[in-house]
């Protein structure tokens, strides 16, 4: 598979509102397959409180001037700790190899980030196997009704996830450089 040409490129603020639907169609795919749930996710206003805190970085991932996803990261120096916010690819450009491209183009980004964090919901099975057997992440941590996240920066509410809990896993990776 040859290598395409990946680059962050920041978000414009008049960017955001097809970002969120883009985001939100990627998200979920997997709810309305297995689940039959058809309405948005994750609420505009949730992707908007992310996208607009000063503290992310939000870019479009784009492959040779193409937009093929986007990402929300958070970086906070020391530690040199980075937090994957909310990543997406497209649903027509999935099956690609574009998603680890992109997760190695921000990784480079970011290259004194030491560690890096994400979580996804119990039942993504298509990102389980990507973070983990694609980028290198280990799952350190499932987070449900008998066990909260033991990381303050994953604090969820009941009732955010569209299935009534709260249940994911919580990945970490080691940067070796």
């Amino acid at each position: 598979m040859t290598e395409k040409k990946i680059v962050l490129a920041p978000l414009l603020p008049a960017q955001r509102p097809q970002f969120i639907k883009d985001l939100q169609e990627a998200f979920s795919l997997e709810l309305k397959k297995n689940f039959k749930i058809t309405e948005p996710f994750p609420p505009k206003e949730e992707v908007e409180a992310v996208i607009c805190n000063s503290e992310n970085d939000v870019y479009h991932i784009l492959s040779n001037g193409q937009k093929i996803g986007g990402a929300v990261v958070k970086y906070i120096a020391p530690p040199k700790q980075g937090f994957l916010e909310l990543f997406f690819i497209l649903p027509k450009e999935h099956g690609k190899g574009l998603g680890r491209q992109a997760w190695q183009a921000i990784e480079a980004h970011y290259p004194q980030a030491k560690t890096w964090e994400l979580v996804t919901p119990y039942f993504e099975k298509r990102n389980i196997h990507f973070y983990v057997n694609k980028c290198g992440f280990h799952i350190v941590e499932f987070v449900n009704k008998y066990h909260s996240s033991s990381n303050p920066h994953y604090h969820l509410s009941e009732g955010e996830n569209p299935l009534g809990r709260n249940e994911f896993f919580r990945f970490k990776k080691v940067v070796k450089r």
